[in-house]
């Protein structure tokens, strides 16, 4: 039987994709689903999340990638990578970070991180498709063989959404080499196909056409298992092969730890350094304000707990990091906050200059900020000026090197109005009638949900007009899907090896790394944000 789909395409791809992870790993649960693989295009900005939404359904999580590999003698061959185990998850993230920079995959760089990962060569499309439907057996032999050479594990990959493929290209396959059902789906159910093209032409920029929505019977939707089975039914083989990949699976991301960066002491320990530098800090805040001979044993006590605190959970490095891009700041005449939230409740943070806010005199409680009974990652809120800003990254990113500090990357949704906006240009629908749905909307919080509920007089009108009506469910479709990636305003990660143990990359402002992982995954992930 079955009960897998290793060729799901989400959001994050950007391609047309109407995916959302957690809606997608619901509805095959129900639809009896064991086993799923997530093989966006290129990137992996969605591989943590749907790792962690399989696991807490009860479904095996399969991390994959689509990329480009650039073969020495073909071009580009698109080809799935799957990843075993942990190892080849992590080799699947240097993959990513090249194939994110570069737009493909070097045979080379297959051949360096191909450790607990199958390769297996799409056959409905691209080069080798061409060569199949050209009956060019021996080149097709010829691709395979190259990249063969670069794989630990190779497989043909056998999908049979489309069905002049499956009558006349299919039966050729076994000729070169072991079969892998790969089933490509793109959207839930095929009355979302439409949605589906929409989307594409909406992140491809293009304008609607009149043959738009042309169908040719293929359907990516996820389909019911037992339809699998009878669309595959005679490739026992093919999913033998895939059912024994699947048994080899073991991917288990380790949660437990911090991935905490290093301030560069030599000489001295960070512990040692910052009580050294919190003393000293201390006398110089009392003597300021004439309280040292009364209030010293007062500020002393204070300051030994959250010592203590901050020593048994591991942070000491943190302090002295923030420490020092504070103290280059005010060195450099840039402008530093006096401090905001939890942080001011923080003694150590007050007396290393962190902030100017003093906890005692204020009555702030340290406990906001660290707590040793309820275990979570410290955040300090910094403000510099916006023009400033960059150059205190600056210096951080030339302190700890490129590959230890990097941006957090962000996404930009469709929202209710924008939705609206972006698929009835691709549906041609005229502007007034985009304008009116608008002022609609901003009344009912940008949801076409809210407007639905709140406003369902107004609603049903527009229910009654055909053309506004399957605007708006094409729009409440894209709704939360990817439009496209930024870089988060301030936030930056510092972690103690480089980024890529942990998340892939890509190019990101100031020529510097950006993460593909968003905030809450890494901080999930055990690293650091600043």
């Amino acid at each position: 039987m079955i009960d897998f789909d290793l060729y799901v395409q989400s959001t994050y791809s950007l391609n047309g994709s109407i995916i959302d992870i957690d809606k997608l790993v619901d509805l095959a649960s129900i639809k009896g689903y064991k086993t799923l693989a997530l093989v966006d295009q290129n990137h992996m900005y969605g591989a943590y999340k749907f790792y962690k939404k399989c696991m807490s359904s009860g479904i095996k999580p399969v991390i994959g990638l689509e990329v480009s590999l650039e073969s020495d003698f073909f071009g580009l061959i698109p080809v799935i990578l799957l990843a075993k185990s942990y190892l080849g998850y992590q080799n699947l993230i240097q993959l990513s970070s090249q194939a994110a920079f570069n737009h493909k995959v070097l045979t080379s760089e297959l051949d360096a991180w191909n450790t607990d990962i199958a390769v297996i060569l799409k056959t409905d499309e691209g080069i080798v498709l061409d060569k199949l439907k050209d009956n060019q057996a021996d080149e097709v032999k010829s691709i395979v063989k190259e990249i063969k050479g670069v794989s630990e594990s190779f497989y043909i990959g056998l999908d049979l959404n489309d069905y002049g493929f499956e009558m006349n290209i299919a039966p050729k396959l076994s000729d070169y080499g072991s079969l892998f059902i790969v089933n490509k789906v793109r959207y839930y159910h095929r009355e979302d196909v439409k949605t589906s093209m929409i989307l594409s032409k909406i992140l491809r920029e293009e304008s609607g056409d009149v043959g738009l929505f042309q169908n040719d019977e293929v359907y990516y939707d996820l389909k019911d298992t037992s339809l699998l089975d009878q669309i595959y039914s005679q490739y026992s083989r093919a999913i033998r092969n895939t059912l024994e990949f699947i048994d080899s699976v073991s991917i288990n991301i380790d949660l437990s730890g911090h991935h905490l960066p290093k301030y560069p002491l030599e000489g001295i320990s960070a512990s040692d350094k910052l009580l050294e530098l919190a003393n000293k800090g201390l006398v110089r805040r009392l003597k300021q304000s004439n309280r040292y001979q009364e209030m010293y044993d007062i500020y002393q006590s204070r300051l030994k707990y959250e010592i203590d605190v901050i020593k048994k959970m591991k942070y000491e490095d943190y302090f002295l990091i923030v420490w020092d891009f504070v103290l280059y700041a005010k060195k450099h005449d840039i402008m530093v906050g006096p401090g905001r939230g939890s942080a001011a409740g923080s003694l150590v943070a007050y007396v290393l200059g962190i902030v100017d806010v003093d906890p005692i005199e204020h009555e702030l409680y340290f406990e906001r900020f660290l707590n040793p009974e309820r275990i979570s990652m410290p955040d300090i809120d910094m403000d510099f000026p916006d023009d400033k800003r960059e150059e205190v990254i600056r210096y951080v990113i030339d302190k700890y090197g490129k590959e230890k500090v990097v941006s957090i990357i962000t996404y930009g949704t469709f929202q209710g109005k924008s939705a609206v906006r972006d698929a009835g240009r691709i549906m041609e629908i005229d502007n007034v009638v985009i304008d009116e749905l608008s002022k609609q909307l901003s009344k009912a919080d940008n949801s076409i949900e809210v407007f639905r509920k709140k406003y369902s007089k107004e609603y049903s009108y527009y229910q009654n007009i055909p053309e506004i009506k399957e605007l708006m469910e094409v729009a409440e479709k894209l709704n939360g899907l990817v439009k496209h990636v930024s870089t988060h305003a301030a936030g930056i990660i510092i972690v103690g090896e480089d980024i890529r143990e942990h998340s892939p990359i890509q190019p990101g402002l100031m020529d510097a790394y950006q993460t593909q992982y968003e905030a809450q995954d890494l901080e999930e992930l055990g690293l650091l944000k600043f």
